[in-house]
């Protein structure tokens, strides 16, 4: 049974993490999306503009490999708007049940979105671009970019390796643990005026704290 595609317009809640595996050289790029459905309310502004909300929040992790996961490294940050087309799946991981309980393991699952397509939206943005190759479009008045590498993107400030180099059995090991998800200040509709934009951000700390608990990366 072949997978329908699924597009989801959002902004990135956190910038975008990406991990390099040195046993395979494989790379890899998650990110967490947050998008929402905008109604208008029967408030206005100081204007007589009438104020629209956020209803029908959706929070969901986006994974993305080889160059696609560089690029997205490279270009994206936390609070940016894109358009992501990909495949949903569901990833399954076992983790340590309470004391007394009847089995030692118990399963979680979380619903992905793994990206062949992550875009822009340029509604209320202009970008230069650079492509993988040495081919790009500036804008006048910029100067010329050069696309990062993954060696680059892995380096700190100082020239050394971070953590995001990883062997196949670091990796194993940081999937095991559970990691704890920060408070989010960005909601699905950062950046497009009204209120929705606050109202989704106030209610993404709960809505990140409810599904958290022994999430892998």
């Amino acid at each position: 049974m072949s997978h329908l595609h699924t597009h989801i317009h959002g902004n990135l809640i956190d910038n975008p993490d990406l991990r390099v595996f040195k046993d395979t050289d494989s790379v890899l790029c998650k990110f967490r999306l947050a998008t929402s459905r905008r109604r208008p309310t029967e408030e206005k502004d100081s204007s007589g503009k009438v104020l629209w909300e956020d209803v029908d929040q959706l929070y969901i992790d986006v994974e993305c490999w080889g160059q696609l996961a560089t690029n997205v490294a490279a270009s994206l940050k936390r609070g940016l708007p894109v358009s992501v087309c990909g495949k949903l799946v569901t990833e399954t991981w076992l983790v340590d049940a309470p004391e007394g309980a009847e089995q030692e393991k118990l399963k979680r699952s979380k619903i992905v979105l793994k990206a062949t397509q992550v875009a822009f939206d340029l509604a209320r943005h202009q970008v230069s671009s650079v492509r993988s190759e040495p081919v790009g479009n500036t804008l006048a008045g910029q100067e010329p970019l050069r696309a990062k590498t993954t060696e680059e993107l892995t380096r700190d400030s100082r020239g050394g390796v971070t953590d995001r180099l990883m062997s196949e059995e670091d990796a194993i090991g940081h999937a095991k643990r559970a990691k704890e998800r920060e408070p989010v200040l960005v909601g699905a509709a950062a950046g497009s005026g009204g209120a929705g934009g606050a109202n989704a951000a106030d209610s993404a700390d709960s809505a990140d704290s409810a599904d958290a608990e022994g999430v892998p990366f």
